[in-house]
């Protein structure tokens, strides 16, 4: 999989926010702005993900993977946040006391549900090779971490 056929350096955001649901707003409204999603993705993703957490953890690096229905989004797109501090997400799978704290985010807007999956495993595999996402947390600029994308989905 091509990483650069979803993310671009205007997809790539850095933030300071401390709240899961000012977090996924943040990272909506880019998708919006440049023209990725429908007005409506923002609240379909923050919907979502209150009955279905996207929360990670790994070793070392917590990651959350939070999405919506294909309606919503007008070309396909993934949105990559990088926090300063964790954050709480809920554990996927868990019940609603279940949570991890997540570093990395990456909001996925597709079009092609078959797609879904080849994205979630390029995602995985980072999650799985922490290396990548510790380099991640290192990043100064969006073309650095679009560069680390780029040979974590070799």
């Amino acid at each position: 999989m091509s990483i650069e056929r979803y993310c671009n350096q205007d997809l790539i955001l850095f933030s300071t926010l401390s709240v899961r649901e000012d977090i996924l707003s943040y990272m909506a409204a880019c998708l919006l702005r440049h023209g990725y999603t429908k007005e409506s993705y923002r609240e379909a993703v923050l919907a979502r993900e209150r009955v279905y957490p996207t929360g990670l953890g790994g070793e070392t690096i917590g990651i959350a993977i939070p999405h919506t229905d294909i309606v919503h989004v007008i070309k396909p797109a993934i949105c990559l946040c990088i926090l300063k501090d964790p954050v709480e997400f809920g554990l996927m799978g868990g019940d609603d006391a279940e949570t991890v704290r997540v570093s990395v985010v990456f909001m996925l807007a597709l079009r092609e549900p078959e797609k879904q999956l080849e994205v979630l495993q390029m995602v995985i595999t980072m999650l799985e090779q922490e290396h990548y996402l510790k380099s991640l947390l290192q990043c100064c600029s969006a073309e650095e971490a679009l560069a680390i994308l780029v040979q974590a989905s070799r």
